[in-house]
C-alpha cells in the first residue's frame, strides 16, 4: 500500500514537473520498492506484484491530475475534441484510454525494476557461495 501511495504521488508530481516521461520512471521506483519488499516472500509473484503496483500507481496518479484539471479548465471539452481526432471516441472513452496509457507505461517501468531487484537479490548470494 505504501508503494502504491508513494508511487501515485510520484507519478502525479513527476508528470506535473516533467511530463509523461515521468510515468515509467516513477513506476520503476514504485516497482523496485515493491520488488524489494517481496524479495523474500516466495508465495507472491515477484514480477506481477511490482508491475501491478506500478500500474495502479500510474493510473491513480493520472486520475488525480485529470480530476485536478477538471477544476481548473474545460477538460471535458478537450477530451471531446481529442476523442474526435482519435476516430470519434466519446469523452469518457478518451479518459479511459488516457488512464490505460498511464497504467501501461508505469507498469512496464515497475515490472522492469521488479525484475532487476529479483536478479540483484538472486545474484548476490550466488556470487558469495564460492568464497
Amino acid at each position: 500500500m505504501t508503494a502504491l501511495l508513494l508511487g501515485a504521488a510520484g507519478v502525479a508530481a513527476g508528470t506535473w514537473v516533467g511530463g509523461w516521461v515521468a510515468l515509467p520512471v516513477a513506476g520503476a521506483f514504485a516497482g523496485a520498492w515493491q520488488g524489494w519488499r517481496l524479495r523474500r516472500n516466495a508465495s507472491t509473484s515477484r514480477l506481477r506484484g511490482p508491475a501491478a503496483t506500478a500500474a495502479l500507481a500510474g493510473t491513480a496518479g493520472w486520475a488525480v491530475l485529470l480530476l485536478a484539471g477538471t477544476v481548473r479548465g474545460p477538460v471535458a471539452e478537450v477530451a471531446h475534441l481529442a476523442g474526435g481526432v482519435l476516430g470519434g471516441l466519446p469523452g469518457a472513452a478518451f479518459f479511459a484510454v488516457t488512464l490505460l496509457f498511464a497504467g501501461l507505461l508505469a507498469g512496464t517501468g515497475g515490472g522492469a525494476a521488479g525484475a532487476l531487484v529479483q536478479l540483484a537479490t538472486n545474484a548476490a548470494p550466488a556470487s558469495r557461495q564460492g568464497e
